[in-house]
């Protein structure tokens, strides 16, 4: 079976400057970076799907991205395929 994906709330802001919750899925995960695929695709900054697949994020800029206010609270769900 292929293996689970993370589902992560992030903020939006470090990738367009909206101030606002936004889910992600994690594609992978290297020593440098996360991979996220994106499905808000900007077309106002014309951007096509391709350009939000598999996006290089740092493991600090993840770690900003995807922890909210004082608390640092997160938000995760790690989705799998179901066996027939």
């Amino acid at each position: 079976p292929p293996p689970p994906q993370p589902l992560v709330l992030i903020s939006s802001y470090r990738l367009t400057r909206s101030k606002s919750p936004h889910w992600v899925i994690v594609t992978d995960c290297d020593e440098e970076f996360v991979y996220l695929h994106d499905p808000d695709v900007d077309h106002s900054q014309h951007r096509q799907p391709m350009d939000c697949q598999h996006l290089p994020v740092s493991h600090g800029e993840f770690e900003k991205m995807c922890s909210f206010g004082r608390g640092k609270l997160r938000a995760a769900v790690i989705l799998y395929r179901r066996s027939l």
